[in-house]
């Protein structure tokens, strides 16, 4: 047995203990304290001890044959839609999902459906808590609002829908929240004139830093895609390709910084854009981080950014080659020099406090500059290497799976999202599935490694995602001559 197919094995058997069941928070109990972060001390009461949780298994082959895909997103949770998607998304990369005849994935696709709203365009299953629910009324811990959580999910769940083959129940170009989009002075007006200096706990969430903000925008760049797809030869698929290119791209283009990157609009209000870690000192206008005020400041539009680029990647979007090589070397010089992982602060210092969201960011734009342009291929490939041998020995968790958390912290994707929520020390299917990307970055630049487990992962025949969810260009998908030399094909 090697490291990778241990990881697969602890996979599947992962997915196979996820099957929902009474969940591992007791909601009433959650509510009568207020609605408090999950995560957070306060929540503690609420949250079942591990005798009392109860834990189910269906296998795959059990669910081809009853057609049940509701998946749990950790062992005795309940349904979670964010636990399915998940699910989808890791067995495509395993290749597993080829055990799924058409009938099976169009069940697959039509448990996904039932949840669709026609009116919203969303998905409003077990995952985001209801508009009116008592958790969306602390405003210093609901940070990310209604609408952010829902286009995120349209963002994640569509692309497994078009892993399976299928396509969403209602156009998406007819729902009021996910068609919205398709007016270009919404778009515009969603784009432009935004604080980029974080929330204030105010309701105002115009305001907010590039984190957040990368996710924001990143969400119409894949709807107007998504629609562009699934309603080929429409009025509202020609639409979204406009928008997408005139007004999406157009604004990128047009304001991304020396790296590559966004903090603002540059020809905007300089006082809307992010400063928050420099203090009074200047915004940099180019080099590398001098100090860590200034390593925060760029570690914050790196994880922000990459949501864009990871669509500028898959469709193949034009950066220019000054901008590329300085995001390279600033990726580069983000790397920790001791734990060699990725991370928001100084990078000298004993540990990246590194989880799935940075080291995926930073190794999937290092995997995309390494095939896009040739410069220091060399570096990225060894960065990539020791980042990828560190998260093999610092990741696993007890259950032989990816984990995220320091420590094997509780869990959740949103605050008030007991659907999602892992407690300490137990695993989650997003997590375990979503950090094996970081992975797949590291290894498609890499023939050889001196660290058998990370060689175990070069190995395995990885596919690339027929969409923009979980991309990474596959080993010759070069985009130049001196890549394909540079790799020896």
């Amino acid at each position: 047995m090697s490291a990778c197919s241990d990881y697969h094995a602890a996979s599947l058997d992962l997915i196979e203990r996820c099957a929902p069941s009474t969940g591992v928070v007791d909601v009433s109990a959650w509510e009568a304290l207020g609605c408090p972060n999950l995560t957070s001390q306060a929540a503690a009461s609420a949250i079942r001890p591990l005798s009392e949780r109860h834990e189910r298994r269906l296998t795959l082959e059990q669910r081809i044959a009853s057609g049940n895909y509701a998946f749990a997103s950790t062992p005795g949770g309940v349904e979670s839609l964010e636990a399915s998607h998940s699910v989808v998304d890791a067995l495509y990369l395993w290749g597993d999902l080829a055990k799924l005849g058409p009938r099976a994935r169009a069940e697959w696709v039509a448990y996904f459906n039932q949840y669709q709203d026609r009116d919203t365009g969303y998905f409003l299953g077990p995952y985001v808590r209801e508009q009116g629910h008592p958790s969306w009324r602390d405003t210093k811990t609901i940070t990310h609002p209604w609408d952010h959580m829902h286009d995120h999910l349209v963002t994640c769940l569509v692309p497994a829908i078009q892993a399976l083959g299928g396509q969403t129940r209602f156009k998406l170009s007819d729902g009021n929240m996910t068609g919205r989009f398709l007016d270009r002075d919404y778009l515009r007006d969603f784009l432009i004139g935004r604080s980029w200096n974080g929330y204030q706990g105010d309701l105002n969430f115009r305001e907010h830093n590039p984190w957040y903000l990368g996710n924001e925008y990143w969400y119409p760049g894949c709807i107007l895609w998504q629609i562009w797809q699934f309603e080929a030869g429409t009025p509202a698929a020609a639409q979204a390709r406009a928008l997408l290119d005139e007004e999406w791209y157009a604004w990128h283009d047009a304001n991304m910084s020396a790296w590559g990157l966004w903090y603002g609009d540059l020809a905007g209000d300089p006082q809307r854009l992010f400063r928050a870690p420099l203090g009074d000192a200047d915004i940099p206008s180019e080099g590398m981080p001098r100090n860590p005020a200034e390593s925060t400041w760029h570690a914050n539009q790196v994880m922000g950014g990459a949501h864009q680029l990871w669509l500028y990647d898959f469709e193949r979007h034009a950066i220019p080659d000054d901008k590329r090589a300085a995001q390279t070397n600033l990726l580069l010089a983000m790397q920790n020099h001791n734990d060699h992982h990725f991370g928001v602060g100084d990078p000298r210092a004993p540990s990246a406090n590194s989880n799935d969201c940075t080291d995926v960011d930073c190794l999937t734009l290092l995997a995309y500059n390494f095939r896009r342009q040739n410069h220091r291929r060399a570096d990225i490939a060894a960065a990539c290497e020791r980042a990828a041998s560190a998260i093999l020995k610092n990741k696993i968790d007890s259950h032989g799976v990816l984990s995220a958390r320091a420590g094997g912290a509780a869990w959740t994707h949103h605050s008030g999202s007991h659907e999602t929520y892992s407690p300490a020390g137990a695993p989650n299917l997003h997590q375990q599935g979503f950090y094996l990307w970081a992975l797949l970055a590291a290894v498609s630049v890499l023939d050889h490694s001196s660290d058998p487990a990370v060689q175990s992962f070069i190995d395995h025949p990885w596919p690339s995602m027929p969409t923009h969810g979980l991309w990474v260009p596959g080993r010759h998908q070069y985009q130049t001559r001196e890549a394909a030399t540079f790799l020896g094909a």
